[in-house]
């Protein structure tokens, strides 16, 4: 399905109006006056990403914090299939999914921003709370931990 179409629909259903790339290809959205998640197609039409700063990478136990992230990546199983990174230039923590426009309907793309949404929360809180990197077990690593199979 086509960006244009998809920010359309998202519009009308979510009540928000018109909503269209800027000349960066880039449709900045923000819920509930704090979560900012910006929608950036590629100049090809057929990718496109969510993405959004979770914040500031942590200073201190700055090594135990990135374990954590990384760890929480492993199969997207405590990001709900995006990625969490590090925009070095900034120093932030950033998530992002990124979508085929061909293998993308409306009805996945509105599930798939809801997961995004509820996962940036998520992720926006351990980080503001100090929590990651205090305890590198997450709930990705107690679910995956009996998963493996073993030869």
């Amino acid at each position: 399905m086509e960006i244009q179409d998809l920010l359309n629909e998202l519009g009308q259903q979510t009540g928000l109006g018109s909503l269209r790339l800027n000349e960066q290809r880039v449709c900045r959205l923000v819920f509930d006056d704090r979560l900012t998640v910006d929608i950036e197609a590629l100049a090809d039409n057929q990718r496109f990403f969510i993405h959004a700063v979770v914040g500031q990478a942590p200073v201190e136990g700055r090594e135990a914090a990135f374990a954590e992230l990384l760890a929480a990546n492993l199969f997207g199983q405590d990001t709900g299939g995006a990625c969490l990174s590090l925009n070095r230039n900034h120093d932030e923590i950033l998530l992002f999914k990124e979508f085929r426009a061909d293998e993308t309907d409306y009805l996945k793309f509105s599930s798939a921003l809801e997961m995004f949404l509820n996962r940036l929360d998520h992720w926006k809180n351990r980080l503001l709370s100090a929590d990651v990197g205090s305890s590198f077990t997450s709930d990705a690593a107690i679910i995956l931990s009996n998963s493996f199979i073993r030869a």
